[in-house]
C-alpha cells in the first residue's frame, strides 16, 4: 500500500435483527437500532448547538467518556461535519478510545442517513498519512486507536439508509485517499503513461 490508510472492499452483515455492521479495512462500523445512552462502549458523542462549532469537551459517566461536541447554531453542510467527525477520530484517539457510539444530530436541513455520510467519511479520511517513504514499517492495524463505530437509528427503515451511505463514504474515502496518494508522489513518477497505465488497471479491477 502507498498510504498507511488503504481500503480493501468492506463486508456487510446482519448482526441481529437490528443491526447492521460495516467492515472497511480499519474501521468497522455497526448501524444500530436503539438508544445511545443504552449502548455499551468506550466512548459517545453528545452534540450541543450551545457549544462552538468543532469544540469537544469530554466529561466522565459510568467509566464512559462522553464527547461533547458543539454544532453552532448555523444550519451545517457535509464538508463541516466531516472537519466534525476528523476531529472527533483525533480525540479518540488521544484518548486511545477502542470503540465509540454516535448517533446523526438533527439538523434539520439533512436526513440522518447524509449526516452518517459525512461524519464516516470524515472519520475515514482523518486517519490518511503518506507513509511510502518513511524509513521504518509501521503496522496499519496499530494506527488508530479508535476501532468500531457504532450508529444509533430510530428505525428498520433508517437503518437500511444509513447503511448504503455508509458504502458510500466508504468509496469516497478510497477514491480521495487514492487522489493524496497520487499527489504525494513526485512527479517524476506520476508521468502521463504512470497515470494512463493505473486507470487501465483500476478500470479492469472494478469491471469497466
Amino acid at each position: 500500500a502507498t498510504a498507511a490508510y488503504k481500503l480493501h472492499f468492506i463486508t456487510i452483515s446482519l448482526v441481529k435483527a437490528r443491526e447492521f455492521m460495516i467492515n472497511s479495512a480499519y474501521m468497522k462500523f455497526i448501524v444500530k437500532i436503539g438508544k445511545i445512552n443504552e449502548v455499551k462502549s468506550d466512548g459517545r458523542v453528545e452534540w450541543n448547538k450551545e457549544k462552538k462549532l468543532g469544540e469537544i469537551k469530554i466529561r466522565y459517566e459510568g467509566g464512559q467518556k462522553i464527547f461533547i461536541v458543539g454544532l453552532g447554531k448555523d444550519q451545517l453542510i457535509n464538508a463541516e461535519f466531516q472537519k466534525i467527525a476528523a476531529k472527533i477520530g483525533k480525540k479518540a484517539k488521544e484518548e486511545e478510545i477502542k470503540n465509540l457510539a454516535l448517533s446523526c444530530p438533527k439538523t434539520g436541513r439533512h436526513p440522518a442517513e447524509v449526516v452518517a455520510e459525512a461524519l464516516v467519511e470524515g472519520l475515514l479520511l482523518g486517519e490518511y498519512e503518506f507513509r511510502k517513504y518513511k524509513t521504518h514499517e509501521t503496522n496499519l492495524s496499530n494506527l488508530t486507536n479508535l476501532e468500531e463505530v457504532i450508529i444509533l437509528v430510530k428505525n428498520a427503515n433508517e437503518a437500511v439508509k444509513v447503511r448504503e451511505e455508509i458504502v458510500r463514504a466508504e468509496i469516497y474515502s478510497r477514491a480521495t485517499s487514492l487522489a493524496r496518494d497520487l499527489v504525494n508522489e513526485p512527479s517524476s513518477l506520476t508521468t502521463p503513461s504512470y497515470l494512463a497505465h493505473l486507470a487501465e488497471k483500476l478500470c479492469k479491477e472494478n469491471g469497466f
